[in-house]
């Protein structure tokens, strides 16, 4: 407007120093935002980038080959949101590392938004982690939207809602120190919450002597309007409307508000549009300026049933209300003369015409998901509404393909293309009751996920990629993993996830890539598995698991500072530094091993800490388990380096006396009798959990890298170290080999596992071959069993497996001592005694075992 200086919301992108972008509007021009915003978003460094845009606005940009869009599911998300009412809300948030944006107002995506209309936008930078009343607007303006993004959950694919809330991942450094919500000024309305009006009466002065409203459309009944003079029967009530293009359809006449010109306070050229929506409400001494998405309509401010709307606002107070709307000009308005009777009168018939020649939408639109695994598009129907036909469209709209229909699991249709999936951009699919056709919005997760991580974090995933080629950073790597381990976020993804079914295609298509200890190719497919975690990637996972090592242990860390290092570690830091240094100028390669030999011991004794954490708290067990994959995988990561030449002659990036003790507390408190935390955890869940499978073939493999052998007789006369080393070898043997034994992607992942790492010689070779195939033919042998008997007089011979007496279903345990009337069972967190004249026990010795 005239008196304040024009700030594009361009030029705030042209600023740079984001990494994600996430606007809310109602309508959009959607090729200008993919070749004009977007195209200067990806230009200054952001990646990943969410529209969020009204579910009827969205199916009529496909009505003309000029409004559709072309990259919608695949350089960027889209979600249509279905609300009752409108989806109103006009945000931009712009996040990076070390700053962020916020801007709420008037703006819609188009355009006219963007650079001709008159608009009112509040702009409110966070300038750090510091910054605690920018941090508030954030986080309050993410709640707001969070909770939208839920609400479209019966609607979605859960991969589309995952990416959407994937932007999370950005906020969360800046949001760290945020104040409680509810302090920022940003207000909201939806389905369920207060309404606005609710929302703003604690906030408004006491006596109000004058009110000024300004507004593009007003509720057909002027509901609003007659509100504000019943509230304030003796304020003055004024209007400022542009009468060319207001929509008011109803007879002002009886009403107190004196309507103005607003063309007289702001002149612009003629092609220029009043959209602004602000109310500012003053008193003696107090004031409340209220401007944002909200225009002074009944269904903006007064309902959240459901013809209520979406909507988002910001409320200033007392000094800084008067100053704003001074700055504004809105003061003017109570200076002006009243519009004729005649011009009312005329905006009100325009208005009604333009009502009446309005039209529905041709199609209604939806978004389903591509599927590469099984070639196939899937879309949710809850309904189970039947198709006759349907058509897919790439980003060329002359690219069609012809599409089969068919019927997927309960909730679900998929559409086989005849074409190559990854170009199909939407699909066209007509009812079998020759209804309203249906657009279906394809999103691609495989091409979205790589998009929804922080520069971090894909500096992290790039870290690991480049381990494989030896060439990589070590120390720097282990740095950033001991930077940023354990954080809670881990803690809310499990709680989000367990128990939670959502919206997913069953077809196999990935919730989430990888999980640390598991690379992409890797993945087994077509798994029917809850995951615990449930968005991001291989970064993703690293970022959130490696958030501060330690960083919720008791006791102070254990003898770390407050960034997770111990006092050796400390030595020589700069605290003021924020990212982990680069490998220091001058070490050598050993020097180099030494280090990340240090920094693996810290990583694994923490993980320990985290399980035994886990055993005093049932909550945190999803967390731990998901914490020791990850850990286990850093582990092989770092045993696949011996196998490159620049290492090949350094110490070992991770000791054998800590891979062991790792693996050791690993199994005790995972299978021992005092903690039994996997039985915990798959007792939270009615499914099978994936990375429980992950975890067992790793486990074996970290005792296949440890050179753990079964044993079929043990000498007494051995030395007890000696001794109990082979029963507990035995135990772990014989406790993880059966359900890996019995599951043929479980012993594809070992295989991998193995050749990963073992030593590229042929006698390595031939070694690994033989302990593979004589350990998982045991494990096979136990697995298939099946009904294992009991007798009082059967052979028992230390390191033979018993069954546990009393035990339903029968648990089988390694048999750690014999006396005459005893015997002793390895528990992997002690031992447990049973009286042999009294207990039952089955002897099994399985094939395959080895002679000391």
């Amino acid at each position: 407007m005239a008196d304040i200086e024009a700030v594009s919301i361009l030029d705030i992108v042209k600023r740079g120093g984001y990494e994600a972008s996430l606007i809310t509007t109602f309508n959009a021009t959607l090729p200008f935002y993919e070749e004009v915003v977007l195209r200067r978003l990806v230009a200054v460094g952001v990646r990943h980038n969410i529209v969020l845009m009204d579910a009827v606005q969205c199916a009529q940009s496909w009505a003309s080959e000029a409004s559709r869009p072309r990259l919608a599911g695949h350089a960027y998300t889209l979600v249509p949101m279905r609300m009752h009412g409108a989806f109103h809300p006009k945000i931009c948030v712009l996040v990076g590392p070390k700053k962020a944006a916020v801007l709420i107002g008037s703006h819609n995506l188009t355009l006219s938004g963007f650079g001709y209309n008159h608009e009112v936008t509040n702009w409110i930078e966070v300038e750090g982690p510091k910054d605690a009343e920018g941090a508030a607007a954030l986080t309050d303006t993410w709640a707001l939207i969070e909770q939208w993004i839920e609400q479209q959950r019966p609607f979605l694919p859960e991969q589309v809602v995952d990416t959407a809330k994937a932007f999370s991942n950005f906020l969360q450094p800046l949001t760290q120190r945020a104040p409680p919500a509810g302090h920022s000024g940003v207000l909201g309305q939806f389905r369920g919450s207060p309404t606005l009006w609710a929302q703003l009466i604690p906030q408004l002065p006491e006596e109000t002597k004058r009110v000024a409203v300004i507004g593009a459309f007003f509720d057909s009944g002027c509901k609003f309007l007659r509100t504000l003079e019943a509230q304030w029967p003796l304020a003055e009530v004024v209007v400022a409307i542009d009468p060319e293009t207001v929509q008011l359809g109803a007879d002002v006449s009886g009403l107190r508000s004196r309507f103005v010109d607003a063309r007289s306070l702001w002149h612009e050229p003629a092609m220029t549009y009043l959209h602004a929506k602000a109310v500012y409400i003053e008193g003696d001494e107090a004031a409340v300026l209220v401007s944002g998405s909200a225009n002074p309509s009944w269904p903006a401010w007064m309902t959240t049933d459901d013809h209520g709307n979406t909507e988002a606002v910001v409320v200033r107070t007392s000094a800084a209300a008067k100053a704003a709307a001074k700055a504004m000009g809105i003061l003017d308005v109570f200076a002006c003369a009243a519009l004729d009777t005649d011009v009312l009168l005329r905006a009100a018939a325009r208005t009604r015409a333009e009502i009446s020649a309005s039209t529905a939408p041709a199609e209604t639109i939806c978004v389903g998901v591509s599927d590469t695994e099984q070639d196939v598009i899937a879309m949710p129907n809850s309904g189970g509404r039947a198709f006759a036909s349907a058509i897919a469209v790439g980003a060329d709209p002359h690219d069609q393909w012809p599409a089969s229909i068919q019927g997927g699991q309960e909730g679900w249709t998929h559409f086989r293309v005849e074409a190559d999936i990854t170009a199909v951009r939407s699909l066209l699919v007509r009812p079998a009751d020759y209804g309203t056709p249906l657009r279906v919005l394809v999103h691609h997760p495989a091409a979205l996920s790589g998009l929804a991580r922080t520069k971090r974090q894909a500096a992290l995933r790039e870290a690991l990629g480049a381990l494989g080629s030896g060439e990589a950073d070590v120390a720097r790597l282990i740095a950033s993993v001991e930077k940023v381990i354990f954080s809670e976020d881990v803690a809310n993804e499990v709680r989000a996830g367990a128990g939670r079914q959502g919206n997913r295609p069953p077809t196999g298509l990935p919730e989430r890539p990888e999980s640390l200890g598991v690379h992409v190719t890797d993945m087994p497919k077509q798994r029917r598995k809850l995951r615990l975690l449930k968005s991001g990637d291989l970064a993703y996972l690293l970022d959130v698991l490696i958030r501060r090592l330690g960083l919720d242990l008791p006791g102070g860390n254990k003898g770390t500072d407050q960034r997770g290092r111990t006092e050796e570690e400390s030595i020589g830091k700069d605290d003021q530094t924020p990212e982990p240094a680069a490998e220091p100028t001058g070490l050598s390669d050993t020097e180099i091993a030494e280090i990340v030999l240090r920094k693996s011991r810290t990583l694994i004794r923490r993980m320990v800490d985290q399980l035994e954490l886990a055993a005093k708290d049932e909550s945190r067990v999803g967390m731990a388990i998901v914490q020791l994959v990850a850990v286990l995988g850093v582990v092989r990561e770092l045993r696949r380096l011996r196998n490159f030449p620049r290492w090949r002659s350094r110490p070992s990036f991770v000791a054998e006396k800590d891979r062991r003790l790792l693996l050791e507390r690993a199994m005790a408190y995972l299978f021992g009798t005092k903690s039994m935390l996997l039985w915990k955890l798959l007792g939270q869940s009615d499914e099978p959990i994936e990375e429980v499978s992950h975890l067992r073939s790793l486990l074996l493999w970290l005792a296949w890298d440890l050179g753990e052998e079964l044993t079929d007789r043990i000498s007494p006369m051995l030395e007890p170290e000696d001794l109990m080393r082979r029963i507990q070898a035995n135990a772990i043997l014989y406790e993880l080999l059966p359900s890996v034994a019995a599951d043929g992607e479980e012993v594809a992942e070992l295989e991998r596992s193995v050749a990963m790492t073992a030593t590229p010689t042929g006698e390595e070779g031939a070694r690994a071959t033989t302990w593979i195939t004589r350990h998982l033919g045991v494990g096979l042998q136990i697995a298939n069993a099946g009904q294992i008997s009991v007798g009082k007089h059967a052979e028992l011979r230390v390191g033979a497996l018993a069954v546990v007496p009393g035990s339903r279903p029968p648990r089988l345990r390694v048999v750690a001592a014999l006396t005459g009337s005893e015997v002793s069972l390895y528990e992997f967190d002690g031992q447990r005694v049973f009286d042999r004249r009294v207990a039952s026990f089955s002897g099994r010795i399985p094939a395959g075992g080895t002679k000391p």
